[in-house]
Parts: structure tokens; C-alpha cells; sequence
């Protein structure tokens, strides 16, 4: 029986031995990535791509870098993208300065509906890798590249060198075989156990197998094979031989004997290593939303109050999340008010609650207010300029002393609670016009973060769209959807007045309109009127030429609206001739305006 067909497991269950032909039974879901079975990149794989050193590729390799989503090679890069699909467009992060001198880099999105993080530490030249649940790490040199393949199973496929490009990469990326690989050197180092990498069907046909020497049939999903299971004992130390293959393969008498094992080997290496911690799902790498993460990181550890402001819809309740989900408090209630939505004459009772006959229709036995529900955890007060003037110095007594009474109540009551505050309004105004307490607001602004509009971080767009777009789709009960580059070039176009809440609307029809698995221009309606669709950058920054031409449009169509598409009349009223009419409106593509039949 060869040995590619078999591996030994220590009596715990951890591998000792993986033969190659066993890698074709792996379960490629397993947390602990080390090995991958034979295989082939397919259509709509997706893949991530790290490359510090650009030149060492062969032309033949760069020219194959457009399968991946990446159409410019960059001196250092790290991309996701997907395989054989020129419609979508890759997210990449490229790195400036000399690798040695940047600070820690790292893309974290939601591409596909897959959670992907890669966290790159120049400090000991380690990449962290995180696709949904899976992990995957490993040290780079100064002149690394990596290329990892994966699908709806896990990760299928990894190959990185340390100083040189990678070997092979021509013919994984023109779609050729690849053998599988297993991380042997990693069996002394990491505690990989059956349970890691088999079906749950198999492990049990294992565990089973313990008892005595076996031979049995296993059926898992589509798989149909053979085990053989053997008992041996090795310097004082008992593991297990099993066989894996087809019937044909156990034709020929099996030998208990093995030359092939290695010890086990004690190392220091922890599991905990192994994990990446999740951060903020901040959208950008531009330096101010770099700053905004960088102080948030820092804010989250502590109980600290922190206000966030930015214009309507630019993702305050979204960040109080994950200020709240990052903090030691994520294991207790997350409690969300608007200030806004509350009738001015319940608010006090829902938030700090009452007494049993304290009004008219009190409940019997009183009720506890959002304060006391959000003990130990996060209360996020959202539009906090609209809590009523005769209430704010009882929330600034809640705030200062974490203490208060509820509505008809004599006993205090005290709370241990995190503060988050969010308004879209000018509070230092509000105060000046005696609309908002100057000591509340000084109690609150202790930690201030103002969120960028949608219109100054478009460079981000895609990221916030791969992020949402999903949970989108699932909202409305459709299957997950991508955006083409026209469409993605069409929504850049835009100025979002209503930033991420508007861009989650047109989404939402988008995905409605949809015919196909991809987002197309003309499934992208806006809520403005279509001369609201162009950002004023793009015509102020433009071209005189592309200026002229913008502007001329926008008065031949008004022109052909106010005539209802008369030519002549239109014609007389630009004071033009009606052949030039005729050309700027095939110019233009205006020929939806039809001429009127008597013309």
C-alpha cells in the first residue's frame, strides 16, 4: 500500500503523518488552514493576492494579473479579487513607503458575502490572513508574494515564497492542475487534530476504528471510500495507522510496519497566536478616517463618553456598534434610543423609567427605563439635541454620576453603563442659542469623533458597498450580488446628499432591478432628479471642454423637454440651425426626446 494514501494519528487525534493522496479528503472549512487537495482556479473564485515586490515577475505572469482584478501592477499590493471575472473590480491596498518603514497595514471587507481580513506587522514581518472563519498565518520577507484561492468551501488553494516569486503562478492563473500540499514542518507545531480536517462522518468512522483493528466503508457528501485502521505501538507510545482509498487499493496485503512517522515534538507555540482580532469595520484607508480608527481603538478599552457627529446618514448608529462590539462590553445589552422618535411626554419615563401609580396607566410594579436595561453595557443616545431642555440636567446627572431615581421614585439607583452620544446639528450653536445645556455639553464632548460625508471618502465606496450589499440581498430575500464597474463608475459619480442610509436605498431597488447576479448602470435609480446625478467636482474640476459639453447638454434637454421634442421649435429657441440640433442631439445620445410628427 503506498504511503501518499495513509496517515498516523497520536492517541489525542493529532496528525503525525499526512500522506498526499489523504488530502483529497480534507474538509477545507477547518478553522486551521495547513493544507489544500489537488485542484484548479474556477470562474468566480475568489482570490487574494500579496505581492511586495512587483518586479521580480515574469511578463508573462503581469500579463495574467487582470484574471485576478488587478489591471496596474503596483510595487506593493495586497488585492482581493475574482477569478476570470473582468465585470468586478478588486479591492486593494497599496503601500507607499519602503515596507520596513510603514506602520501596520490591513484590508477588512465583506467581498462575495466573505469577511476578509489581512493584517500585514512590519515589525516582525508576519501576515495575518482571515476568510470568514478561517485562519492563516505566516512570516514574509523583504521580497514576498503570496497568492491564496478559495470558494464557498474555504481556502483551496495557498502558495507564498519569502524571496523570490512564486513558482508556478503562469500556470495556476492560465487555469492549470495543482497538486495538493500539506505544511508538513507545522505538524510538531500546531495541535492539528482529525477533527480539523475531516468530514464530522469520517472522524467518526475513526473514532470507531479505535477499538480494533478495521476496515469499513465510509460515505461522506459525494465521497465514496475505504478506511483501513491499525493500532501500533511506538516507543512506549501508542498511534494509529490509517489507509484511505479505494477498494482496489486494499487488493494488496498491508504491512503493520511503517518507516515513515516522526515523534512528536513539544513546542511553546500557542493557539492564541493564531488568532486575528477582529477591529473597527471602518470603510477608507484615507488619513481621516486612519485617525478616526486609530482613536477608537484607543477610546474602546476605556468607559469614556463619546460624542459622534456628522451629517444624517453617514453611519453614526453604525459605528456606535462597533465601538460597542470592540469594547469589554460586547457580552452585555447594546441599547439604541432616538431622542427623536420618543413623544415628548414619554421620554422621561422610557428612560429612567417608574414607579407602580406613579401617572394615569402606569403598569403595575413600575418598569424598568433604557438606563437600567443597558446596565453593564452600552446606552447610545442618538439625536441627543431633540431630548427636551427640561430634561437635560437629569441626564447630566446620570452621565456625572452614573446615578438617578425613576419617575415617581424615592430609592437611587445606580448604574454601571457606557455613554455614546450622536447628533447631526451644530452643538456649540445649539448652546450659544440657549436650545442645549453648556454643562451638558461639556459632559458629553469629552471625546469627540466627527464622520466625513460619503461625498469626501468615495475612494471608499466599494468597501462600504461589498460590506452592506449583502446583508441587503438577505434582507430582501434574494441571492447575494455584485456591482459591475460601470455601475460601481456611475455611483461614484454621484454626491450622496443622503450619504450611506441614501446609498443603502439605492442598493436595496438596485438589487430589485436586477435581472442577473450582477448590478448593471441601468439598474441604478437615484431619488434626486437626473441632473443631480453628476457631482460638481467632476464638472468644476473637469476639462473646459468636458464643462462646455456638460452644460450644453443640460440646455438642449431642457430645450427639447419645454417643446416637447419639437426639433424646430427647439431649434429657434437655441438660435441654431436644425442640422447642427440634430448632431448634438446624436452627440448627446438625446434622441429619447421624439420628434413631433408634423415635423
Amino acid at each position: 500500500m503506498d504511503k501518499t494514501n495513509s496517515f498516523i494519528a497520536a492517541e489525542d487525534g493529532k496528525i503525525i503523518f499526512l500522506g498526499r493522496k489523504v488530502l483529497s479528503y480534507l474538509n477545507l472549512k477547518t478553522d486551521r488552514v495547513f493544507a489544500y487537495p489537488d485542484g484548479t482556479f474556477n470562474k468566480g473564485d475568489l482570490v487574494l493576492y500579496i505581492d511586495f515586490n512587483c518586479g521580480q515577475l515574469i511578463p508573462q505572469e503581469k500579463k495574467l494579473l487582470p484574471k485576478i482584478g488587478i489591471d496596474q501592477v503596483k510595487p506593493q499590493l495586497i488585492s482581493v479579487g475574482i477569478y476570470d471575472n473582468e465585470e468586478i473590480q478588486s479591492v486593494q491596498k497599496s503601500i507607499d513607503k519602503k515596507i520596513h518603514e510603514s506602520k501596520n497595514v490591513s484590508i477588512d471587507t465583506i467581498f462575495n458575502c466573505n469577511r476578509i481580513m489581512v493584517s500585514y506587522n512590519p515589525a516582525d514581518w508576519s501576515i495575518h490572513i482571515t476568510v470568514n472563519n478561517q485562519r492563516f498565518n505566516f512570516c514574509m520577507g523583504a521580497q514576498t508574494n503570496a497568492l491564496f484561492c478559495f470558494n464557498d468551501d474555504g481556502i483551496k488553494y495557498f502558495n507564498y515564497s519569502k524571496n523570490h516569486r512564486i513558482l508556478g503562478l503562469e500556470n495556476v492563473l492560465n487555469g492549470q492542475p495543482y497538486l495538493g500540499y500539506s505544511q508538513i514542518q507545522d505538524y510538531s507545531m500546531v495541535d492539528i487534530k482529525e477533527t480539523d480536517i475531516f468530514q464530522s462522518s469520517f472522524v467518526y468512522a475513526l473514532h470507531e476504528a479505535r477499538k480494533h483493528q478495521a476496515f469499513m466503508a465510509v460515505k461522506d457528501s459525494d465521497k465514496h471510500f475505504y478506511i483501513f485502521a491499525n493500532k501500533i505501538k511506538i516507543r512506549e507510545n501508542f498511534f494509529y495507522q490509517y489507509y484511505i482509498g479505494q477498494k482496489q487499493d486494499f487488493l494488496v496485503c498491508m504491512s503493520s510496519a511503517t518507516n515513515y512517522y516522526r515523534a512528536l515534538v513539544k513546542s511553546e507555540y500557542s493557539l492564541s497566536n493564531n488568532t486575528l482580532a477582529s477591529g473597527f469595520r471602518l470603510w477608507g484607508q484615507d488619513s481621516a478616517l486612519v485617525k478616526i480608527k486609530s482613536l477608537l481603538q484607543k477610546a474602546c478599552v476605556t468607559s469614556i463618553t463619546i460624542l459622534l457627529t456628522g451629517e444624517s446618514g453617514t453611519g453614526k448608529t453604525f459605528l456606535a456598534k462597533e465601538i460597542h462590539q470592540n469594547s469589554k462590553r460586547n457580552k452585555f445589552p447594546f441599547i439604541h434610543v432616538n431622542c427623536a422618535a420618543i413623544p415628548y411626554q414619554l421620554i422621561e419615563s422610557e428612560l429612567f423609567g417608574y414607579e407602580e401609580g406613579s401617572f394615569t396607566g402606569a403598569k403595575k410594579g413600575g418598569k424598568k427605563g433604557y438606563f437600567e436595561l443597558a446596565q453593564n453595557g452600552t446606552i447610545f443616545l442618538d439625536e441627543i439635541t431633540e431630548m427636551p431642555l427640561s430634561l437635560q440636567g437629569k441626564l447630566l446627572e446620570v452621565i456625572q454620576n452614573k446615578t438617578f431615581y425613576r419617575v415617581g421614585g424615592s430609592e437611587k439607583i445606580n448604574i454601571n453603563v457606557r455613554f455614546i452620544v450622536a447628533t447631526n446639528r451644530n452643538l456649540k450653536k445649539l448652546v450659544e442659542e440657549k436650545q442645549f445645556r453648556e454643562d451638558l455639553y461639556y459632559r458629553i464632548n469629552v471625546f469627540p469623533v466627527e464622520l466625513p460625508p460619503l461625498r469626501s471618502r468615495k475612494d471608499a465606496l466599494i468597501e462600504i458597498i461589498n460590506d452592506v450589499l449583502p446583508e441587503i440581498c438577505e434582507n430582501i430575500e434574494i441571492e447575494p450580488l455584485m456591482v459591475s464597474n460601470q455601475a460601481m463608475e456611475k455611483l461614484r459619480k454621484y454626491r450622496w446628499p443622503g450619504n450611506i442610509r441614501e446609498l443603502e436605498n439605492v442598493l436595496a431597488k438596485a438589487a430589485i432591478m436586477c435581472d442577473g447576479k450582477i448590478i448593471l448602470p441601468e439598474d441604478i435609480e437615484f431619488q434626486e432628479d437626473e441632473d443631480a446625478e453628476i457631482d460638481e467636482d467632476d464638472t468644476v474640476c473637469g476639462t473646459y471642454k468636458k464643462q462646455k459639453e456638460f452644460y450644453e447638454k443640460k440646455i438642449i434637454q431642457e430645450a427639447l423637454k419645454k417643446y416637447n421634442g419639437q426639433r424646430i421649435k427647439t431649434a429657434e429657441y437655441l438660435g441654431i440651425g436644425r442640422t447642427n440640433l440634430f448632431e448634438k442631439i446624436k452627440k448627446y445620445g438625446l434622441e429619447e426626446f421624439e420628434s413631433n410628427p408634423e415635423e
